[in-house]
Protein backbone atom coordinates (compact mmCIF):
# COMPACT_ATOMS: atom_id res chain seq x y z
CA UNK A 1 0.00 0.00 0.00
CA UNK A 2 1.35 3.47 -0.81
CA UNK A 3 0.83 6.07 2.26
CA UNK A 4 2.26 8.71 -0.71
CA UNK A 5 -0.23 8.07 -2.32
CA UNK A 6 -2.97 8.58 0.21
CA UNK A 7 -1.07 11.17 1.93
CA UNK A 8 0.99 13.15 -0.47
CA UNK A 9 3.13 15.77 0.66
CA UNK A 10 -0.01 18.16 0.10
CA UNK A 11 -2.24 16.81 2.36
CA UNK A 12 0.60 15.88 5.04
CA UNK A 13 1.09 20.00 5.01
CA UNK A 14 -2.30 20.35 5.74
CA UNK A 15 -2.48 17.87 8.65
CA UNK A 16 0.55 19.48 10.04
CA UNK A 17 -0.99 22.74 10.20
CA UNK A 18 -4.27 21.98 11.55
CA UNK A 19 -2.21 20.60 14.65
CA UNK A 20 -0.28 23.32 14.85
CA UNK A 21 -3.76 25.53 15.01
CA UNK A 22 -5.07 23.73 17.30
CA UNK A 23 -1.85 23.46 19.97
CA UNK A 24 -1.35 26.93 20.04
CA UNK A 25 -4.78 27.41 21.75
CA UNK A 26 -4.22 24.12 23.97
CA UNK A 27 -1.32 22.19 26.22
CA UNK A 28 -2.47 18.62 24.47
CA UNK A 29 0.00 17.08 22.24
CA UNK A 30 -1.65 15.29 18.89
CA UNK A 31 0.46 12.89 17.14
CA UNK A 32 -0.75 11.26 14.17
CA UNK A 33 0.92 8.44 12.24
CA UNK A 34 0.01 6.27 9.38
CA UNK A 35 1.71 2.62 8.71
CA UNK A 36 1.19 0.02 5.97
CA UNK A 37 0.39 -2.46 8.18
CA UNK A 38 0.79 -3.21 12.34
CA UNK A 39 1.84 -6.88 11.51
CA UNK A 40 3.66 -8.95 9.02
CA UNK A 41 1.40 -11.74 9.58
CA UNK A 42 3.51 -14.40 8.36
CA UNK A 43 2.32 -17.57 10.20
CA UNK A 44 -0.43 -16.69 7.14
CA UNK A 45 1.68 -17.50 4.53
CA UNK A 46 2.36 -20.59 6.29
CA UNK A 47 -1.10 -21.41 6.83
CA UNK A 48 -1.71 -20.92 3.18
CA UNK A 49 1.18 -22.92 2.11
CA UNK A 50 -0.77 -26.07 4.14
CA UNK A 51 -3.89 -24.89 2.70
CA UNK A 52 -3.01 -25.43 -0.68
CA UNK A 53 -1.15 -29.05 0.17
CA UNK A 54 -4.61 -30.02 1.34
CA UNK A 55 -6.64 -28.63 -1.61
CA UNK A 56 -3.94 -30.10 -4.39
CA UNK A 57 -4.30 -33.58 -2.50
CA UNK A 58 -8.21 -33.55 -2.63
CA UNK A 59 -8.47 -32.44 -5.76
CA UNK A 60 -5.88 -35.05 -7.07
CA UNK A 61 -8.02 -37.68 -5.85
CA UNK A 62 -10.77 -36.54 -6.93
CA UNK A 63 -9.66 -36.76 -10.08
CA UNK A 64 -7.94 -39.80 -9.69
CA UNK A 65 -11.46 -41.61 -8.77
CA UNK A 66 -13.28 -39.94 -11.91
CA UNK A 67 -10.82 -40.20 -14.64
CA UNK A 68 -10.60 -42.88 -17.08
CA UNK A 69 -6.90 -42.76 -17.32
CA UNK A 70 -4.91 -44.25 -14.68
CA UNK A 71 -3.10 -41.67 -12.30
CA UNK A 72 0.31 -42.18 -11.51
CA UNK A 73 0.61 -41.89 -7.38
CA UNK A 74 3.68 -39.80 -7.70
CA UNK A 75 1.60 -37.10 -9.12
CA UNK A 76 0.11 -36.00 -6.07
CA UNK A 77 3.38 -34.37 -4.75
CA UNK A 78 3.19 -32.08 -8.29
CA UNK A 79 -0.78 -31.51 -7.54
CA UNK A 80 0.30 -30.03 -4.08
CA UNK A 81 3.12 -28.17 -4.62
CA UNK A 82 1.51 -26.66 -7.33
CA UNK A 83 -1.27 -25.38 -4.79
CA UNK A 84 1.07 -24.98 -2.21
CA UNK A 85 2.96 -21.80 -4.30
CA UNK A 86 -0.19 -20.70 -5.97
CA UNK A 87 -2.05 -20.25 -2.30
CA UNK A 88 1.26 -18.81 -0.32
CA UNK A 89 1.85 -16.62 -3.33
CA UNK A 90 -2.02 -15.24 -3.44
CA UNK A 91 -1.49 -14.60 0.46
CA UNK A 92 0.58 -12.12 0.09
CA UNK A 93 -2.31 -10.03 -1.86
CA UNK A 94 -3.46 -7.45 0.60
CA UNK A 95 -7.23 -8.09 -0.04
CA UNK A 96 -6.52 -12.31 0.34
CA UNK A 97 -4.43 -11.61 3.35
CA UNK A 98 -7.24 -9.49 5.22
CA UNK A 99 -9.93 -12.43 4.30
CA UNK A 100 -7.73 -15.27 5.53
CA UNK A 101 -7.18 -13.74 8.62
CA UNK A 102 -9.92 -12.97 11.31
CA UNK A 103 -10.78 -9.18 12.17
CA UNK A 104 -10.43 -9.48 15.92
CA UNK A 105 -6.88 -10.72 15.56
CA UNK A 106 -6.22 -7.50 13.16
CA UNK A 107 -7.71 -5.61 15.38
CA UNK A 108 -5.43 -7.17 18.40
CA UNK A 109 -2.40 -6.19 16.63
CA UNK A 110 -3.31 -2.85 15.65
CA UNK A 111 -4.23 -2.19 19.30
CA UNK A 112 -1.16 -3.99 20.25
CA UNK A 113 1.18 -1.77 18.00
CA UNK A 114 -0.21 1.37 18.45
CA UNK A 115 0.36 1.00 22.15
CA UNK A 116 3.76 0.41 21.02
CA UNK A 117 3.92 4.00 19.17
CA UNK A 118 1.86 5.25 21.92
CA UNK A 119 5.22 4.91 23.73
CA UNK A 120 8.03 5.23 21.07
CA UNK A 121 6.51 8.41 20.34
CA UNK A 122 7.08 10.36 23.45
CA UNK A 123 3.93 10.63 24.31
CA UNK A 124 3.98 9.48 27.79
CA UNK A 125 6.16 12.67 28.68
CA UNK A 126 4.12 15.16 27.69
CA UNK A 127 4.03 18.17 30.98
CA UNK A 128 0.29 17.72 31.29
CA UNK A 129 -0.03 14.32 30.41
CA UNK A 130 -2.25 14.74 27.92
CA UNK A 131 -0.85 13.12 24.71
CA UNK A 132 -2.92 11.95 21.82
CA UNK A 133 -1.71 9.37 18.86
CA UNK A 134 -3.93 8.77 16.11
CA UNK A 135 -2.63 5.31 14.87
CA UNK A 136 -4.12 4.85 11.28
CA UNK A 137 -3.08 0.93 9.93
CA UNK A 138 -3.88 1.03 5.95
CA UNK A 139 -3.68 -2.82 5.41
CA UNK A 140 -5.94 -4.03 8.55
CA UNK A 141 -8.22 -0.36 7.72
CA UNK A 142 -8.45 0.31 11.35
CA UNK A 143 -8.10 3.37 13.28
CA UNK A 144 -7.27 3.76 16.78
CA UNK A 145 -6.51 6.73 18.98
CA UNK A 146 -4.82 6.66 22.01
CA UNK A 147 -5.13 9.56 24.79
CA UNK A 148 -2.89 9.49 27.95
CA UNK A 149 -4.38 9.27 31.30
CA UNK A 150 -4.78 13.00 32.02
CA UNK A 151 -7.10 13.30 28.61
CA UNK A 152 -9.20 10.52 29.72
CA UNK A 153 -10.24 11.89 33.20
CA UNK A 154 -11.87 14.50 31.00
CA UNK A 155 -12.81 13.20 27.95
CA UNK A 156 -15.40 9.94 27.45
CA UNK A 157 -14.75 6.57 25.67
CA UNK A 158 -17.43 7.27 23.40
CA UNK A 159 -15.99 10.68 22.12
CA UNK A 160 -13.12 9.15 20.99
CA UNK A 161 -15.09 6.25 19.05
CA UNK A 162 -17.10 8.85 17.40
CA UNK A 163 -13.18 10.60 16.18
CA UNK A 164 -12.20 6.58 14.67
CA UNK A 165 -15.73 6.97 13.02
CA UNK A 166 -14.62 10.10 11.18
CA UNK A 167 -11.12 8.90 10.23
CA UNK A 168 -12.58 5.28 9.03
CA UNK A 169 -15.20 6.85 6.88
CA UNK A 170 -12.65 9.21 5.85
CA UNK A 171 -10.47 6.54 4.79
CA UNK A 172 -13.29 4.94 3.14
CA UNK A 173 -14.17 7.55 0.68
CA UNK A 174 -10.97 8.33 -0.31
CA UNK A 175 -10.72 11.62 1.41
CA UNK A 176 -8.03 10.21 4.36
CA UNK A 177 -6.17 13.79 4.55
CA UNK A 178 -9.47 15.83 5.14
CA UNK A 179 -11.29 13.34 7.48
CA UNK A 180 -7.93 13.42 9.73
CA UNK A 181 -7.98 17.14 9.95
CA UNK A 182 -11.76 17.20 10.51
CA UNK A 183 -11.24 14.69 13.88
CA UNK A 184 -8.29 16.59 14.34
CA UNK A 185 -10.30 19.89 14.36
CA UNK A 186 -12.60 18.39 16.54
CA UNK A 187 -10.21 17.29 19.43
CA UNK A 188 -8.78 20.94 19.19
CA UNK A 189 -12.04 21.76 20.63
CA UNK A 190 -12.34 19.28 23.38
CA UNK A 191 -9.31 19.94 24.02
CA UNK A 192 -9.32 23.80 24.83
CA UNK A 193 -12.27 23.35 26.53
CA UNK A 194 -10.06 20.97 29.45
CA UNK A 195 -6.72 21.83 28.63
CA UNK A 196 -6.54 25.26 27.46
CA UNK A 197 -2.74 26.56 26.38
CA UNK A 198 -0.50 27.35 29.65
CA UNK A 199 1.05 30.35 27.67
CA UNK A 200 4.29 27.86 27.19
CA UNK A 201 3.59 28.12 23.27
CA UNK A 202 5.98 25.56 22.45
CA UNK A 203 5.00 22.53 20.97
CA UNK A 204 6.54 19.41 22.96
CA UNK A 205 6.16 16.91 19.90
CA UNK A 206 6.60 17.10 16.11
CA UNK A 207 3.29 18.01 14.34
CA UNK A 208 4.41 15.43 11.20
CA UNK A 209 2.66 12.93 10.36
CA UNK A 210 4.69 10.18 11.17
CA UNK A 211 5.14 7.43 8.37
CA UNK A 212 5.95 3.57 9.26
CA UNK A 213 5.85 0.28 7.59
Amino acid sequence: MNIEKIFPESERKKIKDAIAKVEAKTSGEIVPMVVTTSDDYFWIHWLAFVLGIIVGGVLFSFLEMNSPWPQQWYYVFAWQSFFAFLFSALSFFSAVLRFLVPKKTMQKEVHRAAHAEFLAQGLTSTTHHTGILIYISLLERCVCIIGDHGIHTKVPDTYWDQQVKIISLGMREGRAADALVEAIQSMGEALVKHFPADGGGKSELSNELRIGH
